[in-house]
């Protein structure tokens, strides 16, 4: 789904604002007011990070299309490699379709990429190798070139034409593969240097007695003389050749040594014997005697690989035998399976063998007849009764254990292969093969619609060359517009298939996640236990530092709450829009309950140390809350004050919206009276079937019991800690040592602990008087008005005998006037009305 997704990248980003225009088109106005209302409901919310998100996905889209790009070009190269294989085995493309799917596969697998195998698929069809021998052949020579370190399609044309050269079937070339390797390992030669020897021997090789073991055997002994590649090829043609004398002097030198390199049936004996042989044959003459001989048998070019051959011990050659034989598995393997053996080894711990500390060695034994010695499986049956004393059915056992470690065994060119990649330039390299699988499968999915694309494009030019041939430039442009058409109405048809894409993609993701999510949630929980593991290692410096960014970071957000927080009312309303859907918000309870019951959980488990820990807690709070009183006292009243005036300015939309709350409530009464009765019904019913699973008698005879334990054993701790409290208290305030106790001389402290709360309420009082002080000012002012009311009325309330003081005013205030303003407008009207009467009486 990944490559359906870089499809719609490819092909929809780069053109977005050309296909909103034919969208627009298509869809005609109500597309675009569409848009425009969705987008409104959050533009102004969103404008920020809309810019960066813009940015990030501008970024995001320009990498994904810059993968796509790279990716077809992966691909093309793959596709004309594959077709080249095609090509050179004579069928069509879509014939070597399995092929193909291999190749990828050994791309994604394995060290070489897609790329690389095939070109060595097409060194294997020059060699004639149809697609299935193709393919059980590539993996040995993936494997060869792995553990050589050689390029693969030098690899693929070693492999292939020594298998050819020797007549070798698929099973003795993946040996030969694995001898190769292990000789190479054993001797002082490289995997190219022994490939490069085999190619020169050729076909000569094949009548070695000892086959491809021998071979390998007698260049790796050459090797450690110094004889290497093709020199060490072309010595061991030039003695073979030699073994079977066409001269007088050569037989004459035969004849001298009493020796004959064939048997009686006319087969070359092993080399390892006939060169043993000579050696004996030789050994009481002279330096002379010896040079005429071998001059005599063998061209004076190959003597020095001649005395290499004779100078070696029995030992090393018996060695490096032992060695190739066994390259196709290891004693690792055999180990193996002895420990899945169903045998019981313990029966032959009294045997000569040691049962089975030994049992391996017996498997390897197993191994060796039934690869190289080539003994039927009852004559192996027959062995290991007479040899190793085993039982009939334990016999046949071992022998089906050996079989199947060698099935599954680790050949020493992939234990080379990997153990030449078992680093980190390996874990790169296979990296990039595996990226290049990714891409080539990305390819897969764009590649048709691109030449589908590329195709029309074709067929669009011959169009409008045809229509300029034909009618000239009026020709060519009605040709012209024919293409677009065609081209508007082939993009219009991709769009569908696009979308799907993008929502397959999403649905995908979302599947993926809630399947994997168990995983997930495992990992992010032992992450967050290694997080708390590390933090309470390192708990007191990143404290320090954590302090640190929390000041700053305090700092910072008290500059940008006027800005973030009507940002942040947006977001809550809507989330809480969704999160108040009946359906969302069910889903919500139903886990809530369950963390709230596995915090209780939790809560009871750790309660002993909560309890603990609980009187520290508890001192350090209160000295804390101690030393920083006048600071909360003044924060305190802050909070209070400007709480009370956005109650006071807002109480009209307050008490509407409380009518409101209280009818919704009543509404719904009824309804969830009724759930409240059935779930309390339920929970009382669930409580009283718990209580009554109790022993009462047990349980509160335990309850007062460790109730009592309790408060005896906690009462020292107790007096303890409220003398330290207390003390703590003292020492802070210098109050002076009680004599008795930890309150006996509470009177001696007290007035300083109440001039302490004092000296706070007294620093932080202006913050009440500036905010009353408009109150205070309005009182003062009726006070004054008053005042100047009654001084100037009463003389002439004296003359008319009017001794009241009741002066009534008609006021009008607009709605919604504040309090303050609403004293102005009385004083002024007041004071209007006096100077009117003052006037009149005057």
């Amino acid at each position: 789904m990944g490559t359906e997704l870089a499809k719609a990248y490819v092909q929809i980003i780069p053109t977005a604002e050309g296909i909103q225009g034919k969208l627009s088109s298509l869809m005609g106005s109500e597309a675009e007011s569409a848009g425009k209302s969705a987008g409104g409901k959050f533009s102004s919310f969103f404008g920020s990070a809309a810019k960066a998100g813009l940015a990030a996905v501008g970024a995001a889209s320009g990498a994904m299309a810059a993968f796509a790009t790279d990716a077809v070009k992966v691909g093309m190269g793959f596709d004309s490699s594959m077709s080249q294989v095609a090509a050179t085995m004579g069928v069509a493309v879509e014939d070597i379709q399995e092929l193909r799917d291999f190749a990828q596969e050994m791309g994604a697998t394995t060290a070489f990429s897609a790329s690389q195998a095939a070109d060595a698929l097409n060194f294997m069809a020059l060699a004639g190798y149809d697609a299935a021998t193709s393919m059980d052949m590539l993996p040995n020579v993936l494997n060869l070139a792995a553990a050589g370190g050689i390029e693969l399609a030098y690899a693929s044309d070693m492999v292939t034409d020594a298998s050819s050269a020797l007549g070798l079937s698929i099973d003795e070339t993946a040996e030969l593969v694995d001898k190769m390797a292990k000789a190479s390992s054993k001797s002082n030669t490289s995997v190219a240097q022994l490939g490069e020897a085999i190619l020169t021997v050729g076909g000569t090789a094949k009548n070695l007695s000892g086959g491809t073991t021998e071979l390998a055997q007698v260049l790796g002994i050459l090797a450690d003389n110094g004889i290497k590649a093709s020199e060490g090829g072309t010595h061991l043609r030039n003695i073979m050749l030699a073994m079977n004398p066409t001269t007088d002097d050569a037989v004459w030198g035969f004849n001298q040594l009493k020796l004959s390199a064939y048997d009686a049936e006319g087969s070359l004996r092993p080399l390892e014997d006939i060169f043993l042989e000579m050696n004996e044959a030789m050994v009481d003459m002279s330096d002379q005697e010896k040079q005429d001989i071998l001059s005599a048998i063998f061209n004076k070019t190959d003597l020095s690989s001649v005395n290499a051959l004779l100078s070696t011990t029995q030992m090393r050659w018996h060695e490096l035998t032992a060695d190739i034989e066994s390259a196709s598995y290891s004693m690792d393997d055999m180990r193996a399976a002895v420990d899945l053996s169903s045998i019981a080894w313990e029966k032959y711990a009294d045997t000569s063998w040691g049962a089975k500390n030994l049992a391996a060695e017996m498997f390897d034994e197993i191994a060796w007849n039934l690869k190289n010695n080539r003994l039927s499986i009852e004559e192996l049956q027959d062995y290991l009764q007479g040899e190793y004393n085993l039982d009939f059915e334990d016999a046949v056992t071992a022998i089906e254990d050996v079989q199947n470690a060698l099935e599954n065994a680790t050949g020493a060119a992939q234990a080379m292969a990997n153990t030449q990649l078992d680093n980190l330039t390996g874990d790169i390299t296979i990296f990039q093969s595996a990226l290049e699988a990714a891409k080539i499968a990305v390819s897969d999915k764009l590649t048709p619609s691109l030449r589908e694309f590329v195709q029309f494009g074709t067929e669009g030019l011959g169009k409008i060359t045809e229509g300029f041939l034909n009618g000239g430039l009026s020709g060519a442009m009605e040709a012209f517009g024919e293409v677009l058409s065609d081209g508007l109405d082939m993009i219009v048809d991709f769009l569908p298939e696009m979308i799907d894409a993008g929502m397959a993609l999403l649905s995908a993701l979302g599947e993926g996640i809630l399947r994997n999510l168990p995983k997930l949630t495992e990992a992010a929980t032992e992450i967050i236990l290694k997080l708390v593991g590390y933090l309470l290692d390192n708990l007191p410096e990143i404290i320090r530092s954590g302090l640190e960014i929390i000041v700053t970071l305090a700092n910072g957000i008290v500059e940008a709450l006027p800005e973030l927080v009507p940002a942040l009312v947006d977001t809550v309303m809507e989330i809480v829009d969704v999160l108040t859907d009946p359906e969302n918000l069910g889903m919500l309870v139903d886990a809530s309950i369950q963390i709230i019951i596995a915090l209780a959980n939790g809560l009871v488990e750790s309660l002993p140390r909560l309890i603990e820990k609980a009187p520290e807690i508890i001192r350090n709070l209160l000295e804390a809350i101690i030393k920083n009183t006048p600071k909360l006292l003044k924060a305190g009243a802050e909070v209070i004050v400007t709480i009370v005036k956005g109650i006071w300015d807002n109480l009209k939309d307050i008490f509407n919206a409380a009518g409101q709350i209280v009818g919704e409530l009543l509404a719904g009464w009824d309804e969830w009276l009724d759930s409240v009765f059935s779930a309390g019904v339920d929970a009382i019913t669930q409580i009283w079937e718990g209580l009554m699973s109790l022993d009462p008698i047990q349980w509160g005879k335990d309850l007062i019991g460790n109730f009592i334990g309790g408060i005896k054993q906690g009462w020292e701790d107790l007096k303890t800690g409220v003398k330290n409290v207390a003390q703590g208290v003292k020492d802070f305030l210098g109050f002076s040592e009680p004599k008795e106790g930890p309150l006996s001389d509470f009177h001696t402290y007290a007035p300083d602990m109440m001039a302490l709360f004092a000296q706070g309420i007294r620093q932080n009082e202006h913050l009440i008087t500036d905010q009353l002080e408009n109150s205070l000012d309005f009182g003062e002012r009726v006070i004054g008005l008053n005042a100047r009311v009654t001084g100037a009325l009463r003389p002439a309330m004296a003359e008319s005998g009017n001794r009241t003081n009741s002066v009534t005013v008609n006021v009008y205030g607009a709605e919604g006037q504040s309090a303050e303003a609403l004293a102005r407008e009385v004083e002024r009207v007041i004071t209007r009305s006096i100077r009117t009467k003052e006037a009149a009486w005057a």
